[in-house]
């Protein structure tokens, strides 16, 4: 189960990364990691299944997008902006 929950951890992040995902995914899957619900496969349990602390690495892969969580709002405008400008600044 433990490397389930890492593998679905690493593309997660990997998808949300990739310019060409879907907006829509994009949006489904940062909600994902913004969350701090707890059930087998939410962020925080998959992060301390990798060994990771699900606080630090949000904040380090929202970094590596260009924002931190405090200004991320799932289906809000920022949170498309972001997305968009991350696919127009890798094309």
């Amino acid at each position: 189960i433990a490397r389930l929950r890492q593998g679905h951890l690493e593309d997660a992040l990997r998808r949300l990364s990739r310019p060409r995902t879907p907006d829509r995914d994009r949006e489904v899957l940062l909600a994902w990691v913004l969350s701090d619900e707890i059930h087998p496969f939410s962020f925080p349990v998959c992060a301390a299944a990798s060994g990771c602390d699900a606080d630090a690495l949000r904040d380090n892969f929202l970094r590596l997008l260009g924002t931190d969580a405090g200004q991320v709002r799932p289906g809000g405008r920022l949170t498309f902006q972001i997305l968009s400008r991350q696919s127009r600044d890798t094309r």
